[in-house]
């Protein structure tokens, strides 16, 4: 779905992350979205098991996200 969605909207991109523990695929996938663009401007709203946002949540911070436009809920 997520490949059908990037060929049809222009302002979609899609990287497929995977990743053998939650931490590990925070920080992947963090990377990836950082590679496309600056993070520091962005509202970031991230969903999961609390091992996934603590890490995702670390790095983007370490990429300039203020803790102000950062929203998280764990499941």
């Amino acid at each position: 779905q997520c490949r059908a969605w990037a060929d049809s909207l222009d302002q979609f991109r899609y990287v497929a992350c995977s990743a053998d523990d939650a931490a590990a695929g925070a920080v992947e996938l963090v990377d990836a979205i950082a590679a496309l663009r600056p993070l520091a401007g962005c509202e970031v709203y991230l969903a999961g098991p609390a091992e996934f946002i603590a890490a995702a949540a670390a790095a983007l911070q370490a990429a300039g996200v203020p803790d102000a436009q950062l929203h998280t809920a764990t499941t």
